[in-house]
């Protein structure tokens, strides 16, 4: 399988966070929908002012880009719900304001891989691929599906059909 190109690999410590954001959906299911996406997307930048707002006082700068955070609840898999949020990551103390979602981030080593291609749907699944396999044939665990996440990042946007450079991001242990 041809995956976009990996223009970086790298894990690092991002200390607790809490990332904060407009949420599309709550479902039981695991299948990944384009649309909800779109709905999330939308959903969030009703709120860029706010969020840009919070990331002037709460931001972290390393964490700065927009990201669509996915993530479940539960330790049994069929009783977990996914979560989706669209939003930023932030200090774990930042409030949250009326009418958005948050989810405190525990795990605080991640891997995250950095991608260059014609942003469409499919790399998003491609590089979550890419991403997830490259950390687990480095010898790192991605806890599942107590304290599961991950972040698709937008480094330099999240148009569809453009040139972007954008990443994955996950929790890791060693």
């Amino acid at each position: 399988m041809a995956y976009p190109e990996m223009i970086e690999m790298d894990y690092k410590d991002i200390g607790k966070t809490r990332f904060i954001g407009a949420a599309a959906l709550f479902t039981g299911g695991d299948a990944w929908d384009p649309e909800i996406w779109v709905r999330q997307w939308k959903e969030a930048d009703a709120y860029r002012d706010t969020l840009s707002n919070l990331l002037g006082q709460y931001g972290i700068e390393s964490l700065k880009y927009p990201c669509s955070l996915v993530y479940t609840d539960n330790e049994k898999l069929e009783e977990a719900k996914v979560y989706y949020i669209a939003g930023h990551f932030f200090r774990q103390d930042t409030p949250v304001p009326e009418g958005l979602q948050y989810c405190d981030i525990e795990t605080t080593m991640v891997g995250f891989a950095l991608f260059h291609n014609q942003h469409d749907h499919k790399d998003l699944e491609d590089t979550y691929t890419a991403t997830r396999d490259r950390i687990l044939s480095d010898g790192h665990f991605i806890p599942y599906p107590k304290g599961y996440w991950n972040a698709e990042v937008h480094t330099t946007g999240r148009t569809i059909g453009e040139e972007v450079d954008f990443g994955y991001m996950f929790p890791v242990q060693s």
